[in-house]
Formats: structure tokens, C-alpha cells, sequence
């Protein structure tokens, strides 16, 4: 498998910035057949990790 992440952070004023998070991932070899079983515990996983970006961003 191989991941990919791209990142942008974008200033709108000088109090507030937006982030736009984008992720890739392609499955190779055996990954390729437990693709939709990987797949669905990647996006859940990336669910996860980004409810909490923004609070998180808001507390620096």
C-alpha cells in the first residue's frame, strides 16, 4: 500500500487560517485483494483523526 497526504494551509486574516487535509491511498499485490477491507479501516481511522484538527488547531 502506498499513502499519500497532502496537507494546504491557506491564510484567510490574520486570526484565522483554513486547512484542507486530502489523503490517497493504492493498494498493491495482496492489499489489492483485501482492498475493501483495508479501505473501509482506512477511512475510518481518518474519521477518527480528523474530528479533533480543528479544536486542536483552535488551542494553539
Amino acid at each position: 500500500m502506498t499513502a499519500t497526504d497532502v496537507m494546504r494551509f491557506d491564510a484567510r486574516s490574520a486570526a484565522s487560517t483554513r486547512m484542507a487535509s486530502t489523503a490517497s491511498l493504492r493498494f498493491k499485490g495482496f492489499d489489492g485483494v483485501a482492498e475493501p477491507f483495508l479501505r473501509a479501516q482506512c477511512e475510518k481511522l481518518a474519521a477518527e483523526v480528523e474530528q479533533p484538527l480543528p479544536s486542536a488547531a483552535e488551542a494553539r
